[in-house]
């Protein structure tokens, strides 16, 4: 039976689990002719009877659903909510460079207006990283969208990134450990965290994670890990020369070792921009360095001390063999401490006077 005029219509398309498209009527929005797509459905029943609570009710629709809705709805489920807590907040930080499409309905935002975004982003000379990870949100909302019939396609992903530069990864110079060094030793707390974190091996999100119930204050060791089978559950025991820093952050008796001043725990975001970012800049040593150069350098100087290199992938959470972390033995344990040892530090310059000729 033949719908009355401006009621929309359902059509099939053949291919898709939900072949069922229902679309309102048309109408004129500033001149423009403008058909709202309502969802995609199993069955053609379905279709209908969500045409007819459109036509009903129009504002109560899927389609009509903004950008800013969306994500609050994707918050709160369970792909979003079984992310990590850095990963959570990296998106959220991305979310707010989406702005100007925050008030528009996901159904009508398209890919010029996602690559708008990208482009002042990249205008404004934000990080590779930073703008990959808008466009990868964009994607998860969009699919998120489609599953929902809250979109019909997913724009996100004709984004195109700019170019991203090659990074020059090398480990920390003298001069630069030598800078932070003398910064942790006169008192610099983000100095003396980084001073451990060279001295660890740890990955930067392994050592936010650290609390004082994997410390062993007897055998001055932390298990810990992640990322993979190799890196869960290591043991890596604590470099002498930053134990003052780990017994003065087990002090703080906060959720984490390595804590906001308020106990809680801090997010890698947190650290990269309000702890380790201000160091370099404090001792001017180049941005370009990220927290990950820590683990570079670490690896660097025990292969550079002649470390044994079994033990030395046994610290870093590399594969060595077939393996286990759930048992160590004494002699283990001393062979760790005696890799970990070989980390190699600035060299001291010569200050011995010449003698005149």
């Amino acid at each position: 039976m033949k719908r009355p005029n401006g009621t929309g219509t359902v059509v099939k398309k053949a291919g898709r689990s939900k072949p069922w498209l229902a679309y309102g009527g048309a109408y004129r929005d500033g001149g423009k002719r403008v058909i709202p797509y309502i969802g995609c459905f199993s069955k053609q029943s379905e279709a209908f009877a969500a045409l007819d609570a459109y036509n009903q009710n129009p504002n109560l629709i899927r389609n009509k659903l903004t950008l800013d809705q969306l994500f609050t709805e994707f918050q709160r489920g369970k792909r979003f909510q079984s992310l990590s807590a850095s990963l959570q907040t990296g998106y959220k930080a991305a979310y707010k460079h989406c702005a100007p499409l925050h008030r528009i309905p996901m159904s009508e935002i398209r890919t010029a207006q996602m690559q708008l975004i990208i482009d002042e982003m990249e205008a404004k000379n934000y990080s590779h990283s930073t703008m990959h990870k808008v466009k990868v949100l964009l994607g998860l909302l969009s699919d998120y969208a489609i599953q929902t019939d809250a979109a019909a396609k997913n724009y996100a992903a004709y984004i195109t990134l700019p170019h991203a530069e090659p990074t020059d990864k090398r480990p920390f110079t003298d001069l630069e450990l030598k800078k932070i060094s003398d910064a942790a030793a006169a008192g610099d707390q983000a100095a003396q965290w980084v001073e451990y974190l060279l001295r660890s091996g740890w990955r930067i999100s392994e050592m936010l994670e650290l609390t004082r119930f994997q410390y062993d204050a007897q055998e001055h060791t932390f298990r810990g890990g992640k990322k993979t089978s190799n890196a869960i559950n290591r043991l890596v025991p604590v470099h002498p020369d930053v134990q003052y820093v780990v017994d003065a952050q087990i002090s703080k008796n906060g959720a984490t070792v390595f804590c906001m001043e308020d106990g809680h725990p801090m997010t890698s975001n947190y650290f990269r921009e309000f702890v380790y970012k201000p160091l370099l800049d404090r001792l001017g040593i180049d941005k370009a360095m990220t927290p990950h150069a820590c683990r570079h350098t670490f690896a660097t100087r025990l292969k550079i001390g002649g470390a044994d290199e079994f033990w030395r992938k046994r610290l870093l959470g590399h594969a060595a063999g077939d393996i286990t972390n759930d048992v160590y033995t004494h002699d283990d344990l001393e062979c760790l401490r005696a890799a970990l040892l070989c980390y190699e530090p600035p060299k001291k310059p010569d200050n011995k006077k010449r003698e005149a000729v």
